[in-house]
Formats: C-alpha cells, structure tokens, sequence
C-alpha cells in the first residue's frame, strides 16, 4: 500500500505514514471492506456452482430414464440451469451488499447465500475512536472515551502517540499564527488533564516555548510601535528581545537597525545644540547615554561618530571645571573647590581631574579641629550652637573653635592652660584669630605658642581691653605644638579665657 499523501510505500495495515506522519487509517478500513465483499462473493459463487452440479446431476439422472428424441432435445434442463445461474448471482449480489455495510457501518450483519448463513462483526476500538478525537482537536471528548475504557498497553500508547503530535502542531500553528496565544494555552491544558507522565517533559517544554514565542510576539509589535513614534530608546529596548525562531526576526533586526542610526543622529544633534550654550554636562549625558546603549549595536562609523563627538565635548568640560577649581584655591575655598571636582568626577572619568583633585589635598590647609590632640589642661572645643562672642562684641562660629582658660589666684588656687598637639613636620604655616573671650574677668594673661620648646610666637599681656589678634606664623620645621596661656604676676586674682578661631595649618 502507499500513503495518499506523499507516496511513499507503506507495510499492510500501517495506521500512519512513517515519512510523513499522514493518517492512512481510512485506507486500511477501505482494505478490509474490499476483503470482506471479496470473501462474501466468492461464497456466493461457489454456492452457484454447487447448485449447478445438483441441477446437471439430476438431468443426468432424467436422461437416463428417459426415451431420446433426435428431431427434439431435452428444454426443461437450460431452462431449469438458467433460473438456478440467476438466482446464485443475485445471491451474491445480496451478500456483497451486506458485507459491504457491514464494512462501513461496524455494525454486526448477517447474510443468507444459497441456504447458507454468513455472520461478519466489526467492532470500532477505544484507541482509534481516541486517536480521532485528539486528531480532531476534541480533548474532551477524547477524555470521555478514555475515563470510560479499559487502560490497555495499546490505548495508552496510542493515546501518548496522539498527545505528542497535538504538542508539535501546536507549536507549529502558534509560530505560523494560525493559532491564537489563547487557544494554545487552551489546548495544553486539556492536554495536561490526561496526566500522562510520559509526556510532562514535552509538554513542559511547549509551554515554555509558547510563552517565549509570544514574548517575542509582543516585543516585535511594541518595538515597532515605539519606532513610529520616534521613541528610539524603547524601540531599541524591545527589538533586541525579539528571537530568531519568530517569523518577523528578520523585519525586527532592519528595524532595529534604523533605531539605532535615528538615536545616534537625534542624540548628536541634541548634544550640538547643548555645547553651542557651553552646557557640556549636558552634552556629554546626552552622548554617553547612547554609547552605552548602541556599543554593540550601531556601525563601526556611526560609534565613531559619537565617540569623537564625546571626547571632544569631555576635553572642553574638564577645561571649564579646573579653570573654576584654580579661581576658588585661590581664594582659599578648598573645600568648595574640592566639590566642584567630585561633582565633575560624576560625570566624566579624567586624569587631570584625579591630579587637580592631589593638588587640592595637598595644598589645603588642615584645620586645628582636624589634628589630633595629645595633652591638654583648661582646654575645650566649642561646638555649641550659641553665640561666642569676645571682649569688644565678635560672634565666632563653632566647631574649629577652642578656648583655653587660666587663673590668678594670690592664695596659690591659680592654674594655666595648655594644648600640645604632633605636627611631624608636615605643615609650613599656621594662621588664624587669637580673641578674649567676653567670659573674661579683668585680670591679664600671656598665650605663648611653642615649637619644639622654643617660643615662636607670644601674645603679649591680653585682658578685656585686647582686640583680636591674627597670627601667622612660620613652622615648618616643628615637630611638637603646644599652646599655653598664664597669667601675669601682678595680675589681679580672676579667670583670663582666650579664643582660638579658625586656626589652620598650611602645607605650603
């Protein structure tokens, strides 16, 4: 036999075609039908030529008795042989007929040839009923047949057979479009209600390929959606998501294609338009958003392009931050310089930017609240929020702020007060303001300030008629710092404080 659909030659009673997986069922069907009329007829003629025999034995038997006329032959026996011919062919004909119902409508029939009885039953099989339903996509119905029959090796298996092919052709028509993402998912899950577990592995497999599939599906229709509308970063975004076994891969890559080239001019004429202003933090956002975004994606010429672009934009940027950072250095605002470079830092990545940045650390002066204190007595930081004003009405700003205190006492309960802190010879200068405090009794006390234990600077005699001082004083060549303040001998009894505000050392 060959299958009708491809043509290749097929074993007797092949269900399908093992080239084409076509369904030759009907076919078979077809062969057993012809068989049956076949085996039917050949009864009928076989009871004709009996009869013949019958009716020639008995005209044998008549001649035999009978007196032979030369001038008239014997008619009864033709005529008798005729009738006997007609009727053994119409029997047969009746029988063929039979049979030939029997063969299509499975029903059990029964045939009477020449006096004979004939008795043909064709039954239809739980698996081939099953095996159309499923082929016919009537899950439920299949499910029917099979709950309510025996689970036989042979249903199983046919049954198995079915459900692998349903998977196939849903992947097939879903990929194709023939189906809905709706239907598919349907589908699947009147397959999972049969619960065979020879199937989980492909079954799983198929919902993760419609899933996949229809992501692809859905990133292709917003890609080129966000194209038209000249959204080119989405655009970008979800025609990359777009696989190759999706039957628009190729549009999608052409489209993906043109979103790139439109979002590296849009971002070039934007970045333009920015450093014309000199506004190149700006520009450079603009073009590095899309470097990153096009790297593997634009054409060597167009990365080019706008890597160019970027450089030359980035080297205008720098040029403008350190002209600002020299301009507060040089009035000592290291700390507003120090902010203007890590703010740039942000956006670009530059090795004069990382040296200015050394410059700035190593000529900033380091502020007295910054050293760390070895030894003190009548010593304190000021970091309170209330105003700390001095003899003649200054207000000093907490934090870099101390005050150092000392007593006269004729009755021997007087003391002094010192600071000592460890420069290990890093700094050059030390500056900054030397005021009464407005705590101040009216006696008189000296503030010495020792480098090493030598005197290096001296405040005189200061009481509540002594205005600021500011200092400025050379040590670069001491390792040990101490302040002291004492009072005088002929001081009268009383506390003397004295503030120390905004002292810093300089490194240059």
């Amino acid at each position: 036999m060959f299958c009708k659909k491809c043509g290749a030659e097929l074993q007797d009673n092949t269900a399908f075609c093992t080239n084409c997986g076509n369904k030759v069922v009907a076919t078979v069907a077809k062969t057993a039908t012809v068989d049956l009329n076949q085996e039917v007829a050949a009864k009928a003629v076989q009871s004709q030529k009996v009869q013949s025999s019958e009716q020639h034995s008995a005209q044998n038997v008549n001649s035999e008795h009978a007196t032979p006329n030369p001038y008239h032959p014997p008619k009864a026996n033709k005529d008798t042989e005729k009738k006997n011919q007609k009727k053994g062919k119409k029997a047969a004909k009746v029988a063929i007929g039979v049979a030939a119902g029997v063969a299509v409508t499975g029903v059990a029939a029964t045939a009477v040839v020449a006096g004979g009885i004939i008795t043909y039953s064709v039954l239809t099989s739980p698996s081939n009923k099953v095996e159309r339903l499923l082929d016919d996509k009537k899950y439920d119905e299949a499910y029917e047949v099979y709950s309510s029959s025996d689970k036989t090796e042979k249903l199983v298996s046919k049954i198995s057979e079915s459900l692998l092919r349903n998977l196939d052709s849903i992947k097939t028509d879903f990929v194709n479009k023939k189906i809905t993402y709706e239907d598919a998912k349907s589908q699947l899950e009147d397959i999972k209600q049969f619960n065979f577990t020879d199937i989980e592995v492909q079954l799983t497999e198929t919902s993760v390929y419609i899933e996949t599939m229809q992501a692809s599906f859905d990133a292709f229709t917003k890609g080129t959606e966000a194209l038209s509308q000249e959204n080119y970063f989405e655009a970008i975004a979800y025609l990359q998501r777009v696989i190759a076994e999706d039957p628009d891969y190729d549009t999608a890559v052409k489209s993906l294609e043109e979103a790139v080239s439109k979002y590296v001019k849009k971002a070039l004429d934007e970045a333009e338009q920015f450093a014309s202003k000199k506004d190149y933090t700006k520009a450079l956002g603009a073009l590095g958003d899309v470097m990153y975004e096009v790297k593997q994606l634009a054409k060597e010429e167009e990365y080019k392009l706008i890597e160019d672009k970027y450089n030359e934009y980035k080297t205008a940027f720098v040029a403008e931050v350190l002209k600002q950072v020299e301009s507060e250095k040089e009035n000592g605002n290291y700390d507003k310089a120090v902010s203007i470079i890590m703010e740039a830092m942000e956006i670009v990545s530059d090795e004069s930017l990382n040296d200015a940045l050394d410059a700035i650390e190593e000529a900033k002066p380091v502020k007295l609240e910054d050293l760390k204190l070895s030894e003190s007595a009548n010593y304190t930081q000021i970091t309170d929020l209330d105003v700390t004003e001095d003899v003649v009405g200054n207000a000093y700003s907490p934090n870099n702020l101390f005050q150092i205190s000392a007593k006269a006492d004729n009755w021997g309960s007087g003391y002094e007060g010192y600071a000592d802190y460890y420069l290990n010879y890093k700094y050059k200068r030390l500056t900054g303001t030397i005021a009464v405090a407005d705590i101040s009794d009216t006696t008189k006390a000296t503030l010495t300030i020792y480098g090493d234990k030598e005197i290096i600077w001296t405040s005189g005699t200061v009481n509540r008629t002594t205005a600021p001082l500011d200092i400025d004083v050379d040590i670069s060549n001491v390792d040990w710092l101490e302040f002291k303040l004492t009072t005088n001998e002929e001081a009268p009894n009383g506390t003397l404080s004295v503030l120390l505000s905004d002292l810093e050392f300089s490194k240059q």
